[in-house]
């Protein structure tokens, strides 16, 4: 029962818009029947709750997605690994509404649930390595991923956040390693006891466009397309078309274009509609308002719209839309490094030794 349930959400997701309210009276149905079951049914009752959260978070409602995730983290008679699976999904969704504290207050609850045999203590250390990246702490980020990670790991997730803090600090060929064997480990991974941010599909995602980001950084630019393409079309299998993490990849593609232009002194169409469409798909507030501190993927509107003025300054009859586009991302970057420093570090002769990657999981610039 609990199977079937699981298969028709995973359908109705992939449509997105008006699949989602029937999909929704289907799992809660599932939930109520699953419970009638008794404590023996706690996994499935909790493989159909994740699925839930995962509708709530497509939807923005994170503050639901976590309600029901902090639920099944606490039912003591589900398994350890679904329950850490919980916690980890939380820690994603508090960095994606940048309440990193809360993330680390998941990661406290994990490390006492870990056990010597199992891989739950050092999983844990790799979910730091993300907090401690966005808080701007890299050697620690590091030092979390690295020193006390077991080198043969299988987790696609935490060899996606090696990857990243690899990427940010420059080391290109392990970051390029480490995001091949995440998205080839997340490409065959078939275990539904995860959620949110978690799901192999979205630890799919991310490390292709993070080997398109890193082939961009490189100039290699058709290598960025092929890779960043793949990402968006396992994007676009999760939720459809115009969900938000889709809007996330063509940031990126929208980079890469925009990269490819000033490589070869060409024109900005491209990039243009990419970051116009990107913005439509992330729900970017209006210029005339202030960004909330807890909008979702803040981070990368915040980016796009940074990136998207640095190639219209360079047309002097939309300069003044330009300046729109800087203030407003300048006002809105809550990152702890300066939104100059990101910019800067795609150009690889800048000095700087830090690179950027955004994480289309997670709506956030590392």
């Amino acid at each position: 029962m609990a199977a079937q349930i699981l298969d028709y959400a995973a359908a109705a997701r992939k449509k997105g818009g008006a699949g989602y309210l029937d999909a929704m009276q289907v799992l809660e149905h599932g939930v109520s029947f699953v419970k009638n079951s008794g404590p023996s049914a706690a996994n499935a009752l909790c493989k159909i709750q994740f699925a839930i959260a995962d509708f709530h978070a497509d939807q923005g409602k994170v503050s639901d997605a976590t309600e029901v995730l902090h639920g099944v983290s606490s039912n003591e008679s589900a398994g350890l690994e679904v329950r850490v699976s919980a916690l980890e999904a939380l820690v994603g969704l508090y960095l994606q509404i940048h309440e990193d504290e809360l993330a680390s207050a998941q990661l406290q609850t994990i490390s006492e649930l870990a056990t010597p045999e199992s891989d739950i203590g050092p999983r844990s250390q790799a979910l730091a390595g993300l907090v401690k990246l966005s808080g701007g702490q890299f050697d620690a980020a590091a030092a979390s991923c690295f020193e006390a990670f077991p080198p043969d790991t299988k987790q696609g997730a935490a060899i996606l956040s090696r990857a990243e803090v690899a990427h940010v600090r420059g080391d290109d060929k392990e970051a390029k390693n480490f995001y091949e064997s995440a998205a080839a480990l997340a490409k065959n991974e078939t275990d539904k006891s995860k959620g949110a941010t978690m799901t192999s599909t979205e630890v799919h995602s991310a490390a292709l466009a993070g080997l398109g980001q890193l082939s961009a950084d490189l100039g290699c630019f058709d290598e960025a397309e092929k890779f960043l393409t793949e990402g968006l079309q396992v994007a676009e299998s999760i939720s459809g078309e115009t969900h938000a993490r889709v809007g996330l990849v063509l940031s990126c593609m929208a980079d890469l274009y925009s990269r490819r232009a000033k490589a070869e002194n060409s024109g900005f169409m491209i990039a243009e509609g990419l970051y116009r469409r990107s913005l439509n798909l992330l729900k970017a507030p209006p210029l005339e308002k202030e960004a909330k501190d807890k909008l979702q993927y803040l981070d990368a509107i915040a980016i796009t719209r940074a990136r998207y003025a640095d190639i219209l300054s360079s047309v002097e009859q939309r300069a003044s839309e330009a300046e729109r586009l800087k203030s407003w991302a300048t006002a809105a970057w809550r990152n702890q490094r300066s939104l100059s420093d990101v910019l800067k570090a795609a150009a690889r002769d800048n000095g700087s030794k830090l690179h950027s990657v955004i994480d289309v999981r997670l709506g956030r610039v590392f």
